[in-house]
């Protein structure tokens, strides 16, 4: 894992490649919001950066007064608005389906990414109780309208993205706090709700694993040894390799695809691969590969420079 234990979210290898791009592209989109509100509809740049962010995540207190119906700017805005609301709904979606595919990890102790859903739940729990607690203390103190019982509703009806706007920020660095708060809160408690939202399905697909196992018995017969060598399925994705016996990894590549876990076209994808690492065809990687690999590069850098040396001058350089 890249990251591991170095802070409050872990990244898997391979799970967030654009993720460079993903942010160029959302942190243009919130500041030609931000400047939109604040130039076109005359917000004050604390209240653009508010909405904005608040209706990214889809939230929408509603207590601001942004146009009247009947100005030309009513659809312009609406325009904007949805336009955040939609980005802000991929957003959530996307970062929940990450940390319940287990690619991220809300907690610097997650040890596996694809521990089950309960485990992750759990896991993620302290991210969750400390983004409540500073939630509430930071509004309760920076809010003086609003007491303890009142930051504790705000922040909760935050986090769940209710936003009724019974209850909202005044001063300007409540609004700042709320703005990104709820981007984060909405994250992270959307990825924690389908984590928990996941564990009766792993249930129940851990059940249909173990009735799928338990069709193989315990005691060889020759039904199932009939099965294991000559089987349609085992035909079909090529794993009985010699009709005398079925080695330890052919049986558990059948049970894998047999229980669901790995798909037919998963193994089709890693023989092609081992296809182009095999370059001696022999069916087996060894290091008579890289010696012929070597050698095909010899040739390959021999035959560019002759062919170099044989073109008219200014043009080998575009042939080879």
């Amino acid at each position: 894992a890249k990251g591991e234990g170095a802070g409050v979210v872990n990244v898997r290898v391979g799970s967030y490649e654009d993720m460079p791009s993903t942010s160029i592209i959302v942190s243009s989109l919130i500041g030609t919001a931000v400047l939109f509100f604040r130039f076109v509809v005359r917000l004050s740049t604390v209240d653009s950066i508010y909405f904005v962010l608040t209706t990214l995540s889809t939230i929408g207190f509603g207590d601001l007064s942004l146009v009247k119906n009947t100005s030309r700017l009513v659809w312009p805005v609406r325009f904007v608005t949805l336009i955040l609301s939609f980005v802000g709904v991929y957003l959530i979606g996307s970062f929940s389906a990450y940390v319940v595919a287990g690619r991220l990890d809300l907690a610097p102790s997650a040890s596996s990414g694809q521990a089950p859903a309960a485990r992750r739940s759990l896991q993620s729990l302290p991210s969750v109780v400390f983004l409540f607690l500073l939630g509430t203390l930071v509004l309760w103190k920076v809010e003086p309208c609003l007491g303890f019982a009142e930051a504790v509703y705000f922040v909760l009806s935050t986090l769940t993205t209710l936003g009724l706007g019974d209850v909202v920020c005044k001063t300007a660095a409540g609004k700042l706090f709320i703005g990104v708060f709820s981007v984060v809160g909405a994250l992270v408690f959307g990825a924690v709700l389908g984590c928990v939202a996941l564990i009766p399905l792993q249930a129940a697909q851990k059940k249909e694993r173990e009735l799928a196992l338990d069709e193989i018995p315990n005691e060889l017969n020759r039904e199932t040894f009939e099965y294991l060598i000559n089987g349609e399925r085992v035909r079909d994705l090529g794993l009985s390799q010699d009709p005398r016996y079925c080695t330890r990894d052919e049986f558990t590549l059948l049970m894998l695809v047999d229980l669901g876990i790995v798909q037919e076209e998963d193994l089709a994808m890693c023989r092609d691969k081992f296809e182009k690492l095999d370059v001696d065809k022999s069916g087996r990687i060894t290091k008579r590969d890289l010696q012929l690999l070597a050698a095909r590069n010899v040739v390959r850098n021999v035959a560019a420079k002759v062919l170099y040396s044989w073109l008219p001058s200014g043009r080998g350089k575009e042939a080879v």
